[in-house]
């Protein structure tokens, strides 16, 4: 696809060639065909994700093949909604950097283009120690900080934006000294996030991380972590009064390959809230708040 030949919302799914960032783009492209054909707003333009270009070329041939026939994707009867593919590795600048230009090339525009990104890209590692937590907050924690502030920093975000981070259910504060849990819940800015994390990291390279109140947990942690953010950053904007908002969600247990097949929940049903979190109207203005079940819950 070249660039939109109409206005639409622009959708970036961060991860999606597979599990959860696949359901998320496909419930996207379905709510917000079924939104536009009744006349309650624009086509939509999907934007699956990929570290491996050809991967994500084939989950998106996959994805239309699931919607052929639906009325969902434009071209198919009434359908109205577009996917397509970009090639990202959230953990490199460069490609982060290459990734905002090409999608500003295909929106044949310059300036706001992008109406809602999902920050889906996660790992979940095997085992515990310092190379295993500088991997997993490499991308839980840090890629996503970095992407949220290289889009933000670009200019792309259209006014009244959208993100959406997913964290976990992994990264509630359970099982932290509660001197500790009170310094996640209570982080007003980026800085002091970061320094948890910092600390996190340090803690467990002198073996003290228990000792010190955390978790032998770096997914969990990271998790924690990036709520922590997600709270921090959207306390600064307000201060600054941006338009953009940003809440944080956890999909629950869904059967993917980082569950190993045990979760519970469908693609599906685990795309029920960040996609929520992405459309609904009561949810339009509210910023730095934890979801889960399709609802608000306390951290």
């Amino acid at each position: 696809m070249s660039s939109t030949a109409s206005p639409s919302r622009v959708f970036l799914v961060t991860g999606a060639n597979r599990g959860i960032g696949y359901g998320i783009a496909r419930r996207l492209a379905v709510q917000t065909a079924a939104t536009a054909s009744s006349g309650g707003g624009p086509p939509s333009t999907i934007y699956l994700t990929s570290r491996d270009l050809q991967r994500g070329q084939q989950a998106l041939e996959a994805l239309r093949s699931e919607l052929k026939g639906q009325d969902v994707l434009q071209g198919d009867g009434a359908g109205t909604s577009q996917l397509d593919v970009l090639e990202l590795d959230v953990t490199s600048a460069q490609s982060r950097r290459d990734m905002i230009a090409e999608l500003q090339r295909r929106q044949g525009a310059q300036h706001a283009v992008l109406d809602v990104l999902v920050n889906n890209s996660g790992i979940a590692l095997d085992g515990f120690n310092g190379d295993v937590v500088t991997k997993t907050f490499g991308t839980n924690y840090y890629a996503v900080k970095d992407l949220v502030e290289d889009v933000k920093k670009s200019g792309i975000l259209k006014r009244d934006s959208r993100i959406v981070v997913l964290a976990s259910m992994a990264g509630r504060l359970d099982g932290y000294k509660p001197e500790l849990a009170k310094r996640f819940r209570e982080a007003k800015t980026v800085k002091e996030a970061d320094a948890i994390a910092t600390d996190f990291k340090q803690a467990v390279d002198a073996g003290k991380e228990k000792e010190q109140g955390f978790k032998s947990a770096a997914y969990a942690t990271s998790k924690a972590c990036i709520i922590a953010w997600t709270r921090a950053i959207a306390n600064e904007w307000a201060a600054e009064k941006a338009t953009t908002t940003i809440n944080c969600c956890c999909p629950g247990y869904v059967n993917t390959d980082m569950t190993k097949g045990r979760g519970a929940l469908t693609l599906d049903q685990g795309a029920r809230t960040p996609v929520l979190l992405a459309l609904a109207d009561e949810v339009k203005g509210r910023s730095g708040e934890y979801w889960a079940n399709q609802k608000m819950e306390r951290w």
